[in-house]
């Protein structure tokens, strides 16, 4: 079959009804010095406790991943993240316009418990080729 060399996947895995499936099935898709490079939302480890209201209020996200979750997911998966950086996902242009002040805080809140990570990993049993 056809197998890729990179795949880019933009805020897709914790959208994904089966992450490990999700990630496998890119997986056997790459090629043999492939990489994976993505981003996902995670929130900050200190408040994972309030994860089910998270779950509540966001729920485009089926998954709400911490950084160390989320590392153990492509492990589990066969990668190996190589790179990482973590960037606030606080944007005040992503308020809508139309929310109410009491709506318009809990944006803010929420906005300021989540980050954007992005990442490089490559499949364990294969090279990395220093990426």
């Amino acid at each position: 079959g056809k197998t890729i060399l990179e795949r880019f996947v933009k805020d897709t895995i914790d959208h994904a009804q089966d992450c490990s499936k999700f990630l496998e099935e890119i997986g056997r898709l790459l090629k043999p010095n492939g990489i994976l490079l993505f981003s996902s939302h995670i929130i900050i480890s200190p408040i994972k406790f309030l994860r089910p209201i998270i779950e509540r209020v966001d729920i485009n996200h089926p998954y709400h991943f911490t950084l160390k979750e989320m590392e153990n997911l492509l492990a589990k998966c066969g990668f190996r993240l190589t790179k990482k950086n973590t960037v606030s996902l606080y944007k005040e242009e992503l308020i809508p316009i139309e929310a109410n002040l009491v709506q318009r805080g809990i944006y803010s809140i929420g906005f300021r418990l989540l980050q954007t990570l992005y990442g490089v990993a490559v499949p364990i049993s294969r090279p990395s080729n220093n990426y």
